[in-house]
């Protein structure tokens, strides 16, 4: 990811380029895979349905290589089983609709230590639902610790 990082900034002349601003993703046992989308030559609706869908449902490797072609991303894999692509893509998806994942930041009124429930934080334009670690679903009663 580092090396990825640096090569974009060398590529674009600015030392501001981020592996992460052009969807590379790198997981473990799955590959490094790098998906680049130009902003205004890119079908922005479909992509960010794709980054919703990779929240919800399993997709494949092939899934992703025909959203790309459908959208005008360039994705490639680059090692491992290639299946990185499918997170590549998402993340640009996801980026484009404002919710990658990132929260740090965006909810000021939840204080770090803390303790709030679900229906706190779903209230909130940025949060829809909350699970546990294991992927169960909290009901709108229960306590969460910002941490």
């Amino acid at each position: 990811m580092e090396a990825s990082g640096a090569a974009f900034q060398s590529i674009f002349r600015n030392p501001l380029v981020s592996s992460g601003m052009l969807g590379v993703s790198n997981g473990t046992g799955f590959g490094t895979a790098l998906a680049i989308a130009v902003l205004g030559k890119v079908d922005k609706a479909a992509l960010i349905a794709y980054g919703k869908d990779v929240k919800r449902k399993f997709l494949t490797k092939n899934d992703a290589y025909t959203i790309a072609k459908k959208t005008g991303v360039y994705l490639n894999e680059a090692g491992g089983t290639g299946d990185g692509v499918i997170g590549a893509l998402a993340g640009i998806g996801l980026r484009l609709w404002g919710n990658d994942g990132t929260l740090k930041g965006q909810l000021p009124q939840f204080a770090e230590g803390q303790t709030y429930s679900v229906k706190d934080f779903t209230d909130t334009e940025i949060i829809s639902s909350a699970q546990d670690e294991k992927g169960n679903q909290l009901n709108s009663d229960e306590q969460v610790l910002v941490g």
